[in-house]
Order: C-alpha cells, then sequence, then structure tokens
C-alpha cells in the first residue's frame, strides 16, 4: 500500500523520508514554468545539492523567511536538521569506495562575524568545511572556491564562482558539492552500440549512438500519463538509474505537466514489489552539462522574501541579508559501462544589507516490453 505522500512530507526523522523531500522537490523545480519555458534544451538538477543549502539556509531563517522556506522544503528547520545529521554520515560512508562524494563548504570573509549558532550548525550537523579567505582579492577567492568545488566533484566542475561575483563586500560563501559514479549491474555490450535515429521534442530526427541491453529489468506502465518507468540498477544494489518516458516520441510536454510528486513517490514506493520483465532497452549514450538560474524557479515555489527587503535570516549574523541570485552547475555522462553524474550550488550575489547615511529535456529511452534611510549594498555570497 502507497503511503500518502503528506504522511512522508510530515515525518523526516528517517533518513529515506529526507531522500523521498529530495524527490518532490526534484519534482517541484523541474515542472515549474521557470524550467519548462525559460530553459529550451536539456536540464539536469540535483535536488539533493539545492535542498541542503537551502535547508542550511533555513536554520539561520526566522519569521516569514522561515515559513517560506520550510513550504519549499516541505519541513521545518528542526526535523531537517535531525535528517541530514543523519543523512550524512550515510553518504559520507557509501563515498568510501569512490561511488559518491558529498560535501558542504563555507567561505568566510576575514574579520566577519557569524553567530556561533549557525556555526555549529554548519560544522556539527552539515559537517561542512569552514574557510576564511579574502574577497578584497578577488580571483585568489575564487579560486580557492572553485579548486574546492573541482576536488570534491573530481574536476568536472571547475568553476562555480566567477572573480567578478566577489568583492570587499563580499563576507560568505555557501557551496554544495556532490560526485557521483558507478557500474551498472549489466553492462550494455559496447559491440551493439551504432548511430541511430533520436526524436526531439520537436519532431526533428538526429542521429545519437544508442546503446542496447536484452535482459530483464523492473518497468511499469502509468497509464494515466500515458508513459512508462524502467529501472537499471547499478553494481550492488546499492543505486539505480530510474528512466521515466511518455508513450508517444512528443509526448514530454503533456507528461511533465501532469506529473506530480504523487507519481514519483508511487514509483518509488512500489519499487519493490515490481517484479522483473524481459525487455530490451535502448538508452543513447549521452553527455550533458546544464547551468540553470535557480531564483525565477524558487519564486515560483513560493520562496520570496529572501530575495528582497523582507529577508530575515539573522540567524547567520546581525545584519540584514538578503539572496539576490542561485546557481547550480549540474553534469551527467552515460555509458556502456555506468554512469556518472556530479553537480554544485552556490548561492551567488547574496547581499549584505545595512542602514546608513550614505545594497529543458527530449526523450533519451526507448524499451518494449520602513525608514526613509538610504541603504548600502554589500555583497553576501552563499
Amino acid at each position: 500500500m502507497t503511503r500518502d505522500l503528506s504522511d512522508i512530507l510530515n515525518s523526516i526523522n528517517d533518513v529515506n523520508n529526507l531522500i523521498a523531500i529530495f524527490l518532490v522537490i526534484c519534482v517541484c523545480i523541474f515542472t515549474t514554468q521557470a524550467v519548462m519555458d525559460g530553459t529550451p534544451g536539456n536540464v539536469i538538477i540535483s535536488p539533493v545539492s539545492v535542498s541542503t543549502l537551502l535547508a542550511l539556509i533555513q536554520q539561520g531563517a526566522l519569521n516569514n523567511s522561515r515559513r517560506q522556506l520550510s513550504q519549499v522544503l516541505f519541513s521545518g528547520p528542526r526535523q531537517l536538521k535531525e535528517g541530514y545529521r543523519k543523512l550524512i554520515p550515510d553518504l559520507l560512508k557509501a563515498g568510501e569506495n569512490g561511488t559518491l562524494e558529498f560535501a558542504n563548504g563555507a567561505f568566510f570573509m576575514e574579520g566577519f562575524e557569524i553567530l556561533q549558532e549557525f556555526k555549529k550548525v554548519l560544522s556539527e550537523d552539515f559537517v561542512s568545511h569552514l574557510e576564511t579567505v579574502n574577497f578584497s582579492e578577488s580571483k585568489e577567492a575564487a579560486n580557492t572556491i572553485n579548486s574546492w568545488v573541482a576536488k570534491h566533484t573530481h574536476n568536472r566542475i571547475k568553476t562555480l564562482i566567477s572573480p567578478e561575483s566577489l568583492s570587499s563586500d563580499t563576507r560568505l560563501v555557501l557551496a554544495n558539492a556532490i560526485y557521483f559514479k558507478d557500474l551498472w549491474k549489466t553492462p550494455f555490450i559496447e559491440k551493439y552500440t551504432r548511430d541511430e535515429s533520436f526524436y526531439t521534442q520537436d519532431g526533428s530526427e538526429i542521429k545519437v549512438p544508442m546503446m542496447h541491453l536484452d535482459g530483464s529489468l523492473k518497468m511499469d506502465f502509468i497509464e494515466s500519463l500515458k508513459s512508462q518507468w524502467v529501472e537499471i540498477p547499478f553494481k550492488g544494489d546499492q543505486f539505480s538509474f530510474l528512466v521515466i518516458m511518455p508513450y508517444n516520441e512528443n509526448g514530454l510536454d503533456e507528461l511533465l505537466k501532469q506529473f506530480t510528486a504523487q507519481h514519483l513517490n508511487d514509483i518509488i514506493s512500489n519499487l519493490k514489489n515490481t517484479y522483473e520483465n524481459k525487455i530490451y532497452l535502448s538508452l543513447p549514450k549521452f553527455k550533458l552539462s546544464t547551468t540553470t538560474p535557480l531564483v525565477p524557479v524558487l519564486k515560483q515555489l513560493g520562496l520570496i522574501d529572501v530575495f528582497n527587503m523582507n529577508s530575515n535570516i539573522n540567524g547567520i549574523s546581525k545584519e540584514h541579508l538578503e539572496v539576490s541570485d542561485v546557481i547550480q552547475k549540474a553534469e551527467i555522462e552515460v555509458d556502456e559501462k555506468g554512469v556518472k553524474a556530479t553537480a554544485a550550488t552556490g548561492k551567488i550575489n547574496m547581499e549584505f544589507l545595512s542602514l546608513a547615511d550614505t545594497f529543458r529535456q527530449g526523450r533519451i529511452l526507448r524499451a518494449t516490453g520602513g525608514s526613509p534611510r538610504k541603504l548600502q549594498k554589500k555583497k553576501f555570497i552563499i
């Protein structure tokens, strides 16, 4: 029996429920108008990466800013802090064999005073790397942050922060990096890979290298969405690759418009009870890399105040802070042997405010079977 989604969203004490939150957020982000209409072509989203940094901000948010963050994250700060406290050690343990790497980083301006309680949350609950930098030396500071990102993404993402986004007014940069690499449980046979027809969303036909696998996999149909899904397990059965596709070659737009978090929850919940079927699977061999501006997406999801003068994240520092941009870079590479995927998310151009006198995706699978006083703006990047 599938659990009701609201039950999952109200109980984050279990790590699996926190993972369910990531899946829900992924669907919410991916199906917003900002992503559907504002990002033509392929889109890669890492819900874990963006959710982690939003959860960090939530720990320092107060009043309506906290309420809006809790709405977007489907849970309050206490539950998420407990969830991450349990999840991160599991992620770090999973990374001992080189399959998965997960890291949070916080880079402070020399002399910047951060509240001790928030600093404790950073280091103890979210296991963050803490480092002091001089943002006045913007090139050197950017190199420090980007080197950290590159290290934790195995050099697949080398630039997250540009020197132009840093200045002497910058106070803090928060970043998250994730790297994943694993081998298929049953690899595709390389000699069977050949150029075949692939149809993009507008109906155009192109030739792409298509991999082929004849074997037993879990798959099922979602008749209400006129679609089907297939799970491709990785070696060791700890992780799997789930692909959802429409019946019709040009049916992706309609699928995304109708797809909900409940649909995804139903698939995940029923995986254990789904039997393997003998199928012939054709999957393109591909590599995608995208940069996604997330502020329009987050605003559509209801996160408004942290991006304007109503921002209240004074649990981070005593200064008035306002977020102005959120960007995620992500990459995925799929071949006959397995998958490499990585993502890095940073809050770019968060502004420090103080009162003063003078602040998309083509189908990729085929399977058969106040005061008037003037404000001074200063950058605060997380």
